[in-house]
């Protein structure tokens, strides 16, 4: 049986989902972006956190990600449960990773996190980027459970 928190949490990720867009550039290039006409809730959301900046493409993919992942799966507070989804999210491709990486100078931060978090001594510098990618994933979904958390709450 479905709660009222449990439906409320699944709908509120589903709304967060839909309120980005994929738009193409002029170069060609696809970008992941937050609508304009988002609810105040959500702009709310993206505001917090221990690194706020305002998203960018790589951050409003991770977030679009999560919210489908919690859409999908729905509520827990079981972090572990999030490791493949954040493993499925992070890039393989090196040329990815790099435009990840060279995205933002802040970025290098979750590179060095990691390494020191998890250093792996023979780690390519790939890997190494991987990690950090996947640092910022994982804040990001940390970020969408709390903001999914207290709009379900508060129905």
């Amino acid at each position: 049986m479905t709660t009222r928190f449990e439906a409320a949490f699944r709908q509120s990720a589903a709304n967060l989902y839909y309120c980005f867009e994929t738009r193409t550039r002029a170069s060609g290039a696809e970008e992941v972006t937050l609508h304009g006409d988002a609810p105040m809730w959500i702009h709310d959301m993206l505001e917090t956190g221990p690194s706020y900046r305002s998203p960018d493409h790589w951050r409003c993919l991770y977030i679009r990600y999560a919210a489908g992942y919690f859409s999908d799966n729905g509520y827990t507070d079981d972090y572990s449960d999030f490791d493949n989804a954040i493993e499925a999210c992070a890039d393989d491709s090196a040329d990815l990773l790099i435009q990840w990486l060279a995205s933002s100078a802040e970025r290098i931060a979750y590179c060095d996190h990691a390494a020191a978090e998890y250093g792996n001594p023979t780690a390519s510098l790939i890997e190494r980027i991987k990690a950090g990618q996947s640092e910022e994933i994982a804040e990001v979904f940390d970020l969408v459970l709390r903001g999914l958390t207290r709009k379900a709450e508060e129905v």
